[in-house]
């Protein structure tokens, strides 16, 4: 309160040069606002606004921080959310997830196309897999509960990564050879 503009110091992260908006703000009385992050990367919004008296005289300003952490990171998973969305839908192969009693809880269009049919998420009768049926190579009928997925999570095998040597990204997941 009362103090010179010179003498405002905030340590925040990519802050501009508060003294010429400071000035920019009575001579136009208006409003600023800006989102920074502090030293530690929390986010605020910067308010800057002409301090008005009763008798409607500029008689300084009011500089205001709020804590935005929570409302970025809240936006930051939002939009990781909609990332994962868009390559879980839009992704040329068939993906699927089960949870750990294997209902299927969400599959892409892909999985559908591949199943010749739309099981319903959730349903506990829908165990696995969404195909009707599964047969080996050999024709032999595979039950639900013994497909790749039921192994996988019952314990019995471990998804793994595998990558060419000529890059970082994974190639294939896939279950250990016996």
């Amino acid at each position: 309160m009362g103090r010179p503009l010179s003498n405002i110091k905030l340590s925040l992260d990519h802050l501009p040069d508060l003294e010429p908006l400071l000035l920019e703000v009575l001579d136009t009385v208006s409003t600023k606002e800006f989102d920074v992050r502090d030293k530690r990367g929390r986010w605020y919004s910067l308010r800057l606004r002409p301090y008005m008296t009763h008798e409607n005289k500029i008689d300084g300003i009011v500089v205001l921080l709020v804590d935005i952490d929570g409302i970025k990171r809240g936006q930051s998973l939002r939009a990781s959310e909609e990332r994962y969305r868009a390559l879980f839908n839009l992704g040329p192969i068939a993906i699927y997830s089960c949870d750990v009693s294997g209902t299927i809880q969400e599959y892409n269009h892909r999985a559908a196309e591949l199943w010749g049919r739309q099981p319903r998420p959730g349903d506990t009768d829908e165990r696995f897999c969404g195909s009707f049926k599964m047969h080996l190579p050999d024709g032999t009928l595979l039950p639900h509960d013994q497909c790749p997925m039921a192994d996988v999570l019952s314990g019995k095998y471990r998804l793994r990564a595998t990558w060419k040597s000529s890059s970082s990204a994974p190639t294939a997941l896939g279950l250990p050879s016996s």
